[in-house]
């Protein structure tokens, strides 16, 4: 129960990130890129289900890792201006990653 909790993290706020950054209209290749770790989430259930924790949990983390990177990358290539300001979300985003 604890590891689909722990692999839930890295789900939740990909999914939040990535509603937040769609009306600013971020790169194409870097909006498939969110979708694709999405696509991640699901093969870690998968090898959770078939027994391989270890391997399950560690992708995760280091998924967590990846994920923050690409939502940094991604705040700083919005090419719409919104509410919330581009430069709200590029500290937002950032001052995740502390």
């Amino acid at each position: 129960m604890n590891a689909i909790l722990y692999l839930s993290i890295s789900f939740t706020t990909l999914l939040f990130c990535r509603e937040l950054f769609k009306p600013y209209k971020g790169l194409p290749l870097l909006t498939r890129g969110l979708a694709l770790l999405l696509w991640m989430f699901l093969v870690l259930l998968d090898a959770l289900a078939l027994g391989y924790n270890a391997f399950a949990i560690n992708t995760n983390a280091v998924l967590i890792k990846i994920t923050w990177v690409c939502f940094v990358v991604m705040s700083f290539a919005l090419r719409v201006k919104s509410t919330p300001s581009r430069r709200f979300v590029r500290g937002f985003v950032s001052g995740l990653d502390e």
